[in-house]
C-alpha cells in the first residue's frame, strides 16, 4: 500500500504488516496504520491529508470513523491526539529535518490524553517507542507555550478573521476587523487583533500569545463577508477552539458578524449564537452597546440616525450644503465642492467630514471608496489631520480604517515594484542575475509565489556552482573564475575564484606540455622542462616518466634504423637501390610537396579548413613534412583571429583553447571573451576577463565620458583583481539621475605591447534621467487653488495669497522661523510650503434675558478654546446662549466677529408619581407639571371590585378625595389610592330538577371554592354563566352571579370477537343508559356455521344477544362456530384422473397430480393458470387445475424470448413474494436483465430458480423493503471460477446508487485480468436472509454485507473462498457445507454476532485469521481430521470459554488464540509446534503484535515466549512475551510423548496423557499448578523419565483410577492419589470420602 508521509505529503512505499517507514523527501521515521483493508487504507489517507492542511476538525470526524469500524487502530488515536493539540510538522533550520509545533495548546498534558494511552496500548514496540519520543517532543512544546502564555497580559475582546486572500491581496474582513479594533480601544477594551498584536511575534511563535488571549478574552468577533472565510484553516481554528473553552466557562461569548450574506450559510456550529449583519445601519453603534453589556457597562450612548436632523446656522443647512459636496466631489467638480465646504468651515470650522471632503479634493478622489486602493499616503495630509482631530469615534476609526488600507497598499506596491524587478533580473536567465534576485525573492517572503522563485533562483545558483566545480574537476580554471564570479557571495565562491586564479597558470603549462611532439626529442625534452616549473601539479611527474621513456625509445630506434639502413646498403643489388631510390623520391618527396604547395595556397587565400586537413595528411601521413604540425597550428591560429574579427567568438575561442599554448594562444582564449562581452556591452564581465590573462599581463584602461557631469578620472584594472558593479563609479550631474553606463568605444589588442602585457581601451558614456520636482502647499487651514505644482530643476514657481477665516495671512516658510511671500531664487528640489497665519481678536456681549451674570462683556481670540459664561435664574434651566437662531456653546471660538449672545431658559418640569395600587388612573390626570398661577385638581381614580377611599401623599396617612396642587406649588409629588373590596354573593342551579338552589358570599379578589355536585348516570361537566366555564379561584366578577351545573352522559363500549367472521348489518359499538333496548346482527364465517354467543368470561353460549334500555358497563361479545366441509374437483389437463374428495374448511389439501412426460408444476385455482392454489380448502366447493411446467404462469413479467430463451427484462407486479418461474410460454428463463427489479420497494422476498445463468447489474437497486432473497449463484453470472479474469461479488446485484434504508457494503471486484478494486453497492438494511441454490462462493463474496443475519448455502459447493463473509457483522449463524476441506483465510473475520457454527468432519485446515473478532463465538467443536490452525484463528473471540482440539490437528500457528480473554479450558493434542529448526511452546498461541510489556493486568499476565532452537529441545531461548488470560485455569493434553514449555502458567490444573515419556527441564518452573492430572497409573507415572521441572510434581500428582480404590482412615488411597472422571466426562474428580 501506499501512504502520504504525515510530515511533509511525500509518497512511502510501505510492505504489508510494516508500522514504521521513513520519508525519503523529508527523511523523518514515522509510524503507519497497520490495515489490511483499502477503506481504512483510504480514511487514513485522507485524514492525513486534512490534517497536513490544519483542517483538523474535518480530520477528527475522519479519524473518528476510523475507529468506529476499528477501536484498536493505534495510528488513528495518534492522528486523533495531533489533532487535539493542532500538531503540524515544520522544517529544523539546523537538521533540515520535520519536527512538531503545536497550533492547539491544551492545559493537560499529552500523556494524560485517552487517544494517547490507547496509541501505546495498540501499537508494536517499533510504533510505541516512536509515538513516545514524539510525545516528550509536544510535551516540552507544550510546557514552554504555557510558560509563556502565563505571563501574557489578559484580553477582553479576541477579533478572529482572515487577514489576506489566495492571492495575497488584504481581505475586507481584515479592513472592518481594523475598524472595530479602533473603535473598542477608543472605549478603553484591551482588544485581540493579529494584525497588529502578534506584528512583533515570530510566525512559530503565535500560539503561545493566541491560547492565552483565547483563554483570558471574555467576547470573540467572529468577522466574515464570505462563507469560505467562515471556514478557512486558520480562522476556523480559532473560533472552534474558543466554543470548547465556552463548554467549560460559561462566562463567555461568541458574536458571528456577517456581511454581503445569508445569515444561513454561517456555520452550522454558530446556529446557536446570536450573529449581527455589519451591513445594517447602526451595527457598530449596537454591537458596542452589546459589548458594553457584556462588560456592566450599561449606559447606552444616545443613537443618533444620520441624516434626519439638518444642522442649521445662520439660516444655512450646512448637511444639505455637505450632501451637495459630495455629489460634486463624485461629478468631478472639485471647485464647486471645494467653495461650498469652505462656507461650511466657515461656519462650523470642527466639521470633521467638511475636511474629509476637502482631503478627496486635495488627492483628486471622487469617491471615499477609491481611497482603498489609493497608494498615496494620507496621514500627514492636514485636512486628514483636522479631520481625525474632529471626528467621533466612528468617524475616526473610518479615517484610520482609510489610512491603514493606504499603507497597505502602498507596501504591497513596494513589494509588487520590488517582487517585478526580481522576475526580470530572473528572466535574464543569468546566474549573475539571479543571486541577487534571490535576496530580493527572500525578503519578500510569502508574497505572490516569491517562495517558489526563490527556490527556483537558488536552483539556478546551484546549478551554476556545480558547473563552476565540475569545471574546476576539468581543470578548466578560467571558466570556473568567471562562472563563479557571476554568483560571488554564494557559499565558498569567493575562496573557490582564489583557487582558480592560482592554478590557473599551472594548468596552462602542463596543457602546453601537453602538445608535444611525440616523435620529437627536442620537443619532448622542452615539455619536461616545463612540466618540472609546476612541480607535482596533477599527475606531471609520470608525465616527465612517460616522456623520458619516450626519448629513450626514440633513440634506440633511430639506432636501429641507422644499423639496418647500412647492412641493406651493403647488400642490396644496384638495381634494388635504384628502385628503392625512386619508390622513395615519389612517396616521401614529390607526392608530399604536391600536398603542400597547395596547403600553401589555401592558406594564403583564406582557406583555412582545407589548408588544416592537407597539413594534417601530410603531418599524419608524410612524416610531418616540413613541418606540417606547426603549420597546422599556424593555421588555425589565423582561422581563429579572423573568427575574432567577424564576431564569431565562440568558434574562435574553441580553436584557440585546442591549439594550446601556440604563439599567445592561452591568451587569445581570455582575449576573445573579453571581445565578445565588450561587443554586446558586458564590460564588467569584459575586463575581468582581460584581468584573467596568465602572469597578470592583460588590463584594460576604461575612459568615463561623464557627458556634463563631474568629471571621473580613468581607470586601469590589471590582472587578479575581480571587478564587480560596485568596482565602477556612478556618475552625478546637478538636476539629473544617473542611470547607467553604456559602452561608446572599445579595442582589445591581440598582441602583447613591448612590456609583453595586452591592453584594452573602452571609453563609458553615462546616461541619465532628468529630475522633477514637487512644490506642495501646506495651507494650515487656509484655502487657495492649487495645493501642489510640479517644476523641472531650476524653474522657480508663483506662491500664490491664500485665505483663512479668523485669520491674517503672514507669508509663506520652510518650516522654520523665516518668513516670504515670494519663492527664494536658489530653491530647486522637492520643497513642502507652510503658510502663517495671525488668529484674530473678537469682543463677545452678554444679555442674560431675565437671568443674572456677574460681567456682560468677554474678550476672545479666533479658534481658541473659550469657556462662555452661565446665568441663574430661579425656577428655570438655562438654555444656552443664542446668536440669533444659532446656538454657541463653550470651545473652540469660530465666529469671526464681534458678537452679543442672548440667553435663553426652560421652565423646570416637576415629576407626579401615582400609585394606584391595583386602580386604574383618570385619564385627565397629569404625569408632571411646571409651577403655575392656577390650581391643579387631580381626579379619582377607578378599581374594578372596589370602592376609593382617597388620595394619600407619600409621608402622611391623610386620605383626601380631591386633591389640588395650589398655585405657586412646586416639587416632585408622589400620591398613593387607597381602596376597600367589595363582597358580592354566587347562587348554585344543579340543573337536576331535583336539588334546591343555594347561595354563598364572597369578596372580591379573594380565593374562593366551588361546590361538586354528583348525579347518578352522568359525569360532572362544570358550573357554567352561559357559556362560560367557571373554576376554582380568585373571585374576579364585581357583582353577584349565578352558576348552573353541566352534566355529560356517559358512554359505554361493546367490543366484538368475530373470530374471522364478518356481519353483514355493523353492531353498535356503543351506547348509553338511554339506548333503546337493542338486539345483536349475528356474524357469519365462510366455511363455518354460527353456534351463538357469549358474554364476557361467561361460558353459557346465547344464539341471540339482547342489550335492555338501562344497561351500563363496557360489554364484550365473543362469537362461537363449527366448521364446513366443502368438495374439491381436480381437471388433471392431461394428467392421471383423480377423483373429487371432501374435506374440512382451512384444513390443509396435499395431492400430486402425475403426467407422462411432464413435471406436475402445481395446482391453480382458474384454467387460465394466474393464481397458484394455497393449499388449504376454501369456503366453498371449488375444481382445481393442474399445471405442468413448460407452460405459462404469470402475468407479473415483461420478457423477451429469443427461440428457447427467455430474459426478464423487468417486474410489473405488485406481489410483495415473488417466485421467478423457469418457464415462460415453453422457453427457459436463463436471464434477468439489469435493474429488473429495481425500485420494487414492495418486495419482501424473490426466489430466482436455478435456470437464471446471469443477472444484470443493479437488479434488485431500491429494493428498500426486501428481507430474504434465494439466488442460484453469486455474482453477475453462473459458472464463474477463481481464476477468470472478472469477479463481482454478491452487492453487483444491487448497484451503486444510494437509496433509503440502505447502507454502502465495500466488496472487492476483480477486472482486467487480475486487478481488484473495492467497490461501494448499496444493500438495504431490511435484507436478513439471503439463500445461494447453486454455484461456488469466491473470495470476498459477501464482504461487508453488515446486516445480513441468515446465509445459506447448498451442499454441492465445494469451496468458499477467502474473506467471503469479511465484515458480517450480524451474521448469526451459518451452516457450512459438508465436502468442505478448508477454511480460508479471513473466511468469518469479523462477524461479531456469530454465536455459535459446526464445523464438518472433511475440514483439514482452519487458515488464518478465519474466525478472527468473532466476538460472541462461545463454544465451537473441531471434527476430528482437522490436522492445521493458521496464526490467528481465534484471535479477539473474546466470548469464547472453551475449545477442544482433536488429536489429529498438529500444527498450531502463533496467535491462534490471542486475546481470548474469556477462555477457561483448553483440551489440545499438542503444547507446541515445529517449524523447520525450532521448536515453539505453547505460550506462542498467545502472543501479540504488541511486544511491549503493557496489558491489561486484570485480563492477562505476562509470560515469557519460549522456544528451542533445536528439534531435541537443548537449546531453549526467549523472544519477546506472551499474554495469557487469567480465566484459563484448565489444559487437558490429550497424547504426545514430550512435556515442555509449561512455564510461568498460572493454571489450576493440567491433565496428562498417559502416553508421556519425557517431562523436559523447567517444564513447570514459576507456575501456581494446584493438580496434576496423570491419565495413567502410578507405575506407568514412574516410568516417566523426569528431568528438572522447576516443581515438586510428587505432592500435586494424581493417577488414573477408573475404579474407586481402597482407602485409607484419612479418606485417601494407601499407595498414592487418584481420580477418575465425573459423571459428565471432562472434569477430573479426586477419589476421596464424601467428596
Amino acid at each position: 500500500m501506499i501512504f502520504k508521509c504525515k510530515m511533509c505529503g511525500g509518497t512511502l512505499d510501505v510492505k504489508e504488516g510494516q508500522s514504521i517507514a521513513e520519508c525519503e523527501f523529508c527523511g523523518t521515521k514515522q509510524t503507519i496504520p497497520v490495515i489490511d483493508n483499502e477503506k481504512s487504507f483510504n480514511l487514513h489517507n485522507r485524514a492525513n491529508a486534512l490534517r497536513l492542511r490544519n483542517e483538523f476538525d474535518k480530520a477528527i470526524i475522519v479519524y473518528e470513523n476510523i475507529l468506529t469500524d476499528n477501536p484498536d487502530d493505534a495510528e488513528a488515536h495518534w492522528g486523533l491526539l495531533l489533532c487535539k493539540y493542532g500538531i503540524e510538522y515544520v522544517d529544523d533550520p539546523l537538521t533540515g529535518k520535520k519536527i512538531p509545533t503545536c497550533h492547539r495548546t491544551q492545559f493537560d498534558s499529552v500523556f494524560s490524553d485517552p487517544d494517547y494511552k490507547a496509541a501505546i496500548k495498540n501499537a508494536d514496540v517499533l510504533a510505541r517507542e516512536v509515538y513516545e519520543t514524539e510525545a516528550k517532543e509536544i510535551d516540552g512544546i507544550q510546557k514552554h507555550i504555557l510558560e509563556i502564555s502565563q505571563k501574557e497580559e489578559r484580553f477582553d475582546v479576541f477579533i478572529c478573521y482572515k487577514e489576506s486572500d489566495e492571492n495575497g491581496r488584504r481581505t475586507i474582513d481584515s479592513v472592518i476587523a481594523q475598524d472595530l479594533y479602533s473603535a473598542l480601544t477608543q472605549k478603553g477594551y484591551k482588544v485581540f487583533f493579529s494584525k497588529i498584536t502578534l506584528e512583533t511575534k515570530l510566525g512559530e511563535m503565535y500560539e503561545p500569545y493566541i491560547f492565552a488571549a483565547l483563554n483570558s478574552a471574555k467576547v470573540m468577533l467572529v468577522i466574515g463577508t464570505k462563507e469560505a472565510y467562515f471556514n478557512a484553516v486558520w480562522v476556523r481554528n480559532e473560533w472552534s477552539r474558543f466554543i470548547k473553552i465556552m463548554e467549560r466557562d460559561h462566562d463567555k461569548y461568541l458574536i458571528p458578524c456577517y456581511k454581503d450574506m445569508d445569515a444561513y450559510d454561517l456555520p452550522m456550529e454558530m446556529a446557536s449564537f446570536q450573529a449581527q449583519d455589519m451591513g445594517k445601519i447602526g451595527f457598530l453603534q449596537d454591537l458596542l452597546y452589546g459589548i458594553d453589556k457584556l462588560f456592566g457597562k450599561t449606559a447606552r450612548p444616545v443613537k443618533v440616525e444620520e441624516k434626519t436632523t439638518a444642522v442649521i446656522q445662520n439660516g444655512v443647512n450646512y448637511s444639505a450644503l455637505l450632501e451637495r459636496a459630495q455629489i460634486l466631489i463624485e461629478d468631478g467638480d472639485m471647485k464647486k465642492a471645494d467653495s461650498l465646504l469652505e462656507k461650511v468651515l466657515n461656519n462650523d470650522p470642527k466639521n470633521a467630514k467638511a475636511y474629509f471632503y476637502k482631503l478627496l479634493i486635495d488627492l483628486n478622489v471622487k469617491s471615499a471608496d477609491e481611497l482603498n486602493n489609493f497608494t498615496r499616503r494620507i496621514s500627514d495630509e492636514p485636512n486628514y489631520i483636522k479631520a481625525c482631530r474632529y471626528a467621533d469615534a466612528a468617524m475616526k476609526a473610518e479615517l484610520d480604517g482609510y489610512s491603514s488600507r493606504i499603507e497597505d497598499n502602498i507596501k504591497r506596491q513596494k513589494q509588487e515594484e520590488e517582487y517585478e524587478r526580481c522576475v526580470k533580473l530572473y528572466k535574464y536567465n543569468a546566474a549573475g542575475f539571479a543571486l541577487e534576485a534571490a535576496n530580493g525573492f527572500q525578503k519578500l517572503g510569502d508574497y505572490k509565489d516569491s517562495r517558489a522563485y526563490y527556490e527556483r533562483c537558488v536552483a539556478r545558483l546551484e546549478k551554476a556552482y556545480d558547473e563552476a566545480v565540475n569545471y574546476i574537476k576539468n581543470y578548466n580554471y578560467s571558466d570556473a573564475a568567471c562562472l563563479l564570479d557571476d554568483i560571488k557571495g554564494y557559499k565558498d565562491s569567493v575562496q573557490l575564484i582564489e583557487n582558480c586564479c592560482a592554478l590557473r597558470n599551472k594548468e596552462a603549462v602542463y596543457r602546453s606540455a601537453g602538445f608535444a611532439r611525440y616523435d620529437s626529442v627536442n620537443s619532448l625534452s622542452a615539455a619536461i622542462e616545463r612540466l618540472k616549473t609546476i612541480g607535482d601539479y596533477r599527475d606531471s611527474a609520470t608525465l616527465i616518466e612517460k616522456y623520458n621513456q619516450r626519448i629513450n625509445e626514440i633513440k634506440q630506434r633511430e639506432e636501429i634504423s641507422k644499423k639496418r639502413k647500412i647492412r641493406f646498403i651493403k647488400i642490396a643489388l644496384p638495381i634494388v637501390a635504384a628502385i628503392i631510390a625512386f619508390t622513395l623520391l615519389t612517396v616521401y618527396l614529390f607526392i608530399p610537396l604536391t600536398k603542400y604547395n597547395k596547403a600553401e595556397r589555401a592558406y594564403r587565400s583564406g582557406n583555412y579548413d582545407t589548408a588544416i586537413a592537407l597539413y594534417d595528411d601530410l603531418y599524419q601521413n608524410h612524416h610531418d613534412f616540413k613541418n606540417a604540425g606547426g603549420k597546422i597550428r599556424q593555421t588555425k591560429y589565423k582561422k581563429a583571429d579572423t573568427l575574432v574579427k567577424a564576431g564569431k567568438y565562440d568558434e574562435a575561442e574553441k580553436i584557440f583553447i585546442a591549439i594550446g599554448n601556440y604563439k599567445n594562444s592561452a591568451d587569445r582564449i581570455y582575449l576573445t571573451r573579453a571581445s565578445e562581452n565588450f561587443s554586446i556591452g558586458n564590460f564588467i564581465s569584459g575586463i575581468n576577463y582581460m584581468s584573467s590573462i596568465d602572469c597578470i599581463r592583460g588590463f584594460t584602461e576604461v575612459t568615463f565620458d561623464t557627458d556634463g557631469g563631474t568629471e571621473i578620472p580613468n581607470k586601469k584594472f590589471y590582472g587578479n583583481t575581480r571587478v564587480t558593479s560596485s568596482d565602477i563609479p556612478s556618475a552625478k550631474k546637478v538636476g539629473y539621475t544617473f542611470v547607467k553606463w553604456k559602452i561608446s568605444e572599445w579595442n582589445v589588442d591581440t598582441t602583447p605591447s613591448t612590456y609583453d602585457r595586452y591592453k584594452a581601451s573602452i571609453t563609458l558614456k553615462a546616461v541619465y534621467a532628468a529630475n522633477s520636482y514637487n512644490l506642495a502647499y501646506q495651507l494650515n487651514g487656509g484655502a487657495c487653488d492649487n495645493l501642489t505644482e510640479e517644476y523641472v530643476f531650476g524653474a522657480s514657481a508663483e506662491l500664490p495669497v491664500p485665505a483663512r477665516k479668523g485669520y491674517t495671512f503672514d507669508g509663506w516658510s520652510f518650516g522654520e522661523n523665516e518668513r516670504f511671500f515670494a519663492m527664494p531664487a536658489e530653491t530647486f528640489g522637492d520643497k513642502k510650503l507652510y503658510a502663517n497665519w495671525t488668529a484674530n481678536a473678537y469682543t463677545i456681549t452678554y444679555n442674560a434675558n431675565g437671568g443674572t451674570l456677574d460681567d456682560n462683556a468677554q474678550s476672545v481670540v479666533y479658534d481658541s478654546n473659550v469657556t462662555l459664561k452661565t446665568p441663574s435664574r430661579d425656577a428655570y434651566t438655562f438654555a444656552g446662549w443664542y446668536n440669533g437662531d444659532v446656538l454657541v456653546s463653550s470651545g473652540v471660538w469660530a465666529i469671526a466677529d464681534n458678537v452679543t449672545l442672548v440667553a435663553r431658559w426652560t421652565k423646570n418640569n416637576f415629576k407626579i408619581t401615582y400609585n394606584l395600587n391595583g386602580g386604574t388612573n383618570d385619564g385627565n390626570n397629569p404625569l408632571s407639571y411646571v409651577i403655575s398661577e392656577k390650581d391643579i385638581t387631580i381626579n379619582d381614580p377607578a378599581k374594578t371590585g372596589y370602592t376609593f377611599l382617597g388620595w394619600s401623599v407619600s409621608g402622611s396617612n391623610e386620605k383626601r378625595e380631591n386633591y389640588v396642587i395650589e398655585a405657586g406649588e412646586w416639587g416632585d409629588l408622589s400620591l398613593t389610592a387607597n381602596w376597600q373590596a367589595n363582597t358580592y354573593a354566587i347562587t348554585y342551579d344543579y340543573n337536576d330538577g331535583a336539588t334546591a338552589k343555594t347561595t354563598q358570599n364572597v369578596t372580591f379578589d379573594s380565593a374562593y371554592k366551588l361546590i361538586v355536585p354528583t348525579r347518578n348516570g352522568y359525569d360532572f361537566n362544570g358550573w357554567y354563566i352561559g357559556d362560560e366555564k367557571i373554576t376554582d379561584g380568585t373571585y374576579k366578577t364585581a357583582s353577584d352571579i349565578t352558576l348552573k351545573a353541566t352534566w355529560k352522559i356517559i358512554t359505554y363500549t361493546i367490543s366484538y370477537d368475530l373470530g374471522g367472521g364478518t356481519v353483514a348489518t355493523a353492531n353498535s359499538t356503543k351506547y348509553t343508559v338511554e339506548t333503546a333496548t337493542f338486539t345483536l346482527n349475528n356474524p357469519t364465517k365462510t366455511g363455518y356455521a354460527f353456534t351463538g354467543w357469549i358474554l364476557g368470561d361467561s361460558d353459557v353460549k346465547n344464539l341471540t344477544a339482547v342489550i335492555e334500555k338501562g344497561s351500563f358497563g363496557n360489554l364484550t361479545f365473543t362469537a362461537c362456530y363449527t366448521a364446513n366441509n366443502y368438495k374439491v374437483s381436480f381437471v388433471v389437463n392431461g394428467g392421471l384422473f383423480i377423483s373429487s374428495i371432501t374435506q374440512e374448511y382451512e384444513s390443509t389439501l396435499s395431492i400430486a397430480a402425475t403426467r407422462t412426460g411432464y413435471e406436475f408444476g402445481g395446482w391453480y385455482y382458474e384454467p387460465s393458470l394466474i393464481t397458484p392454489f394455497s393449499g388449504r380448502m376454501s369456503g366453498e366447493d371449488f375444481t382445481l387445475y393442474a399445471y405442468w411446467v413448460g407452460e405459462t404462469k404469470t402475468n407479473e413479467f415483461e420478457y423477451k424470448i429469443d427461440g428457447s430463451i427467455a430474459t426478464i427484462t423487468k417486474f410489473i407486479g405488485d406481489s410483495t413474494d415473488v417466485v421467478v418461474p423457469t418457464y415462460i410460454n415453453n422457453a427457459i428463463v436463463s436471464a434477468i436483465d439489469d435493474g429488473a427489479f429495481q425500485n420494487g420497494m414492495g418486495l419482501t422476498s424473490v426466489i430466482i430458480p436455478n435456470s437464471v445463468q446471469s443477472m444484470g447489474s443493479a437488479t434488485f437497486a431500491g429494493c428498500s423493503n426486501i428481507e430474504s432473497l434465494t439466488i442460484p449463484f453469486v455474482g453477475a453470472k453462473s459458472g464463474v471460477q477463481s481464476t477468470d479474469s472478472e469477479i463481482y461479488s454478491f452487492g453487483y446485484i444491487f448497484g451503486m446508487t444510494e437509496y433509503d434504508n440502505s447502507y454502502c457494503c465495500y466488496q472487492h471486484t476483480k477486472y482486467d485480468n487480475g486487478k481488484s478494486r473495492a467497490d461501494c453497492y448499496y444493500l438495504p438494511k431490511s435484507l436478513k436472509t439471503v439463500n445461494v441454490s447453486g454455484g461456488e462462493i469466491l473470495d470476498y463474496a459477501f464482504e461487508n454485507c453488515t446486516y445480513i443475519e441468515s446465509i445459506s448455502v447448498p451442499d454441492s459447493i465445494t469451496q468458499i473462498g477467502e474473506s467471503a463473509f469479511l465484515g458480517c457483522a450480524y451474521l448469526k449463524s451459518f451452516d457450512i457445507p459438508q465436502g468442505l476441506t478448508e477454511i480460508k483465510q479471513a473466511t468469518f473475520q469479523g462477524c461479531e454476532a456469530l454465536v455459535n457454527i459446526t464445523i464438518p468432519s472433511t475440514i483439514t485446515i482452519l487458515d488464518h485469521a478465519c474466525f478472527q473478532y468473532c466476538k460472541s463465538l462461545t463454544d465451537i467443536t473441531l471434527p476430528y481430521g482437522l490436522q492445521k490452525i493458521g496464526m490467528i484463528v481465534f484471535a479477539e473471540c473474546t466470548s469464547l470459554k472453551n475449545i477442544v482440539i482433536p488429536d489429529s490437528v498438529s500444527e498450531i500457528w502463533f496467535s491462534a488464540f490471542e486475546n481470548c480473554e474469556s477462555l477457561e479450558s483448553l483440551t489440545t493434542p499438542c503444547i507446541g509446534y515445529t517449524s523447520s529448526d525450532m521448536t515453539y511452546t505453547i505460550a506462542d498461541w498467545f502472543c501479540t503484535s504488541d511486544l511491549s510489556d503493557k496489558y491489561d493486568e486484570h485480563k492477562y499476565y505476562r509470560v515469557s515466549r519460549h522456544y528451542y532452537a533445536c528439534k531435541d529441545y537443548s537449546n531453549l531461548l526467549t523472544n519477546g512475551y506472551a499474554y495469557i488470560p487469567l480465566s484459563l485455569k484448565y489444559i487437558t493434553i490429550t497424547k504426545g510423548e514430550d512435556i515442555f514449555g509449561l512455564a510461568e502458567l498460572k493454571l489450576t490444573s493440567i491433565i496428562l496423557p498417559k502416553t508421556v515419556k519425557t517431562i523436559k527441564d523447567y517444564s513447570f518452573s514459576s507456575t501456581s499448578l494446584e493438580y496434576l492430572y496423570y491419565s495413567g497409573t502410578r507405575e506407568q507415572w514412574n516410568q516417566i523419565e523426569i528431568d528438572n521441572p522447576g516443581l515438586d510434581l510428587a505432592t500435586i500428582c494424581y493417577y488414573y483410577s477408573e475404579n474407586e480404590p481402597n482407602l485409607n482412615d484419612e479418606g485417601t488411597a494407601y499407595d498414592g492419589n487418584y481420580w477418575h472422571y465425573d459423571t459428565d466426562g471432562i472434569t477430573p474428580k479426586i477419589w476421596n470420602k464424601g467428596v
